[in-house]
């Protein structure tokens, strides 16, 4: 079938009001191979035949059922092309694109009473999440129509219907998240200041979820994708997106206690996102977790030197450690925790361990005591536990800093010049962590190169001859 012949199909529509139009051959053929412009053609048809519908609830008769059942095929049809990975991009692209512009005509399209279509928008978002392929393409189509008031507003919705009727696996749960992270923005309150008018893709109000009910929505996505078994790094990136995304949306975040405390046990990266969120129950509605403090002393291993998130974590500690009211005892465990990883660290976190340990014994001056005894210099006398469990029984309080005393002949001057903090008065400000939190060693290699040294150590003798006798007593000419 040609592009003309579809052209004048579409010229027929336009002129009979009336008149059923087969279209089966045109169905059959757009299931082979189809260039844009006959796609185009042909969503053009699909529209017109929208306009046609009568303002009923009921399809009764025969043309109207046929309007209702041709535009049923053709939505079929176009929804097949886009989720057909063999297809050429732009024409998946297109066919897309073609969907959602049947959204505008679902208000009047056997409705009495205009409603945004949410139903509709739902089937779009399943062919999302259901897509084998790479969804990226999606994603950018349906960023562009989130500027709109109505589309951007009924996301949740759409999403809570689409994902109850769904039969949920691991890569559905993935896409659900790529699309979350691709088309929500992290704060609400972002385009307060915009200028431009308020926008309705689809032109009514009625059916457009309001601001207060969208926080059951939101907690309605996160019971479905929740409950998925999922491999590990879906677990984190569903972390990440619930911490970033869904949270401050969700109508009752205490109910994720229990999911934060089991991701906590995964431990790295899981467990460092887990523990975000649990400082954000705290902070944010005073939940009280038990040995929260035994949690993050244990997650303080070696390990989270090679993690993407341990800025996070160590973020995270001196938050959780800020409070003036700790117990001393378990104030110096982790103070310990954090000398004994400096001996292993990379050199960028070295600084930041330092800096950590700094700000501790400012808030607690009775742990100057760490300092000033020295009388413990190395690993053999130290009582300190390093394999105690818990921070305020491993007799951190009976040990010393010796760890950083040693860091102070670190190979790096940075490092060692930082080291020096326990011969000196301490500061009376905390440490600010943000520009060593996004540290790293190629920043301390390139400050190392443009530091100007006024005595550099030189060996220099002055040659007496060409050469010297002793640079070829080892060398065999035989």
């Amino acid at each position: 079938m040609t592009l003309q012949t579809l052209s004048d199909i579409l010229s027929a529509l336009k002129i009979d009001k009336n008149e059923i139009i087969s279209l089966e051959q045109v169905f059959n053929i757009l299931e082979g191979d189809v260039d844009v412009n006959i796609i185009s053609v042909f969503g053009e048809i699909i529209k017109c035949l929208m306009e046609k519908a009568p303002k009923t609830e009921g399809v009764e008769g025969d043309y109207n059922e046929w309007l209702f059942h041709s535009v049923e095929k053709g939505k079929t049809v176009l929804r097949n092309i886009t989720m057909d990975i063999n297809k050429q991009l732009e024409v998946r692209d297109k066919a897309f694109n073609l969907l959602f512009q049947t959204l505008p005509l679902y208000v009047n399209f056997f409705n009495v009473k205009p409603k945004f279509p949410s139903h509709q928008y739902s089937e779009l978002l399943e062919i999302m999440i259901v897509s084998d392929g790479d969804i990226t393409f999606y994603c950018n189509i349906l960023k562009e129509y989130m500027n709109y008031e109505d589309i951007d507003i009924n996301f949740w919705k759409a999403l809570d219907i689409a994902l109850h009727k769904l039969k949920m696996e691991s890569h559905c749960v993935q896409n659900c998240l790529n699309i979350i992270s691709n088309v929500i923005t992290k704060n609400d309150k972002s385009n307060e200041n915009d200028p431009r008018p308020v926008q309705y893709y689809c032109g009514v109000k009625i059916g457009v979820t309001k601001a207060k009910d969208r926080g059951k929505h939101v907690q309605n996505v996160w019971e479905v994708i929740s409950t998925v078994d999922i491999p590990i790094n879906i677990r984190q990136h569903l972390l990440q997106v619930l911490l970033e995304k869904m949270i401050l949306r969700m109508d009752k975040p205490i109910f994720l206690t229990d999911y934060f405390m089991t991701s906590l046990e995964f431990g790295g990266p899981v467990g460092i996102l887990a523990l975000q969120g649990i400082f954000t129950l705290i902070q944010k509605h005073n939940i009280n977790y038990p040995n929260i403090y035994g949690k993050l002393y244990e997650m303080l291993n070696p390990s989270i030197f090679g993690t993407h998130y341990k800025a996070r974590l160590f973020f995270l500690a001196d938050v959780f450690l800020s409070s003036l009211h700790l117990p001393e005892n378990l104030v110096a465990g982790f103070v310990k925790k954090f000398a004994r990883l400096s001996l292993i660290a990379p050199p960028a976190d070295i600084l930041t361990l330092l800096a950590l340990i700094t700000n501790l014994i400012i808030r607690h001056s009775g742990l100057k005591k760490l300092i000033t005894n020295m009388e413990i210099q190395n690993y053999s006398n130290d009582p300190y536990i390093p394999t105690e469990s818990d921070p305020s029984a491993s007799k951190a309080l009976e040990s010393s800093l010796w760890e950083v005393k040693l860091l102070q002949y670190h190979v790096l001057p940075s490092v060692s010049t930082a080291a020096m903090f326990i011969d000196n008065p301490l500061p009376s400000v905390e440490c600010d962590l943000s520009d060593l939190l996004e540290g790293d060693s190629n920043q301390i290699f390139s400050k190392e190169l443009k530091k100007k040294i006024k005595d550099p150590p030189i060996t220099f003798e002055n040659p007496s001859m060409m050469s010297s006798e002793k640079g070829f007593s080892l060398w065999d000419f035989a």
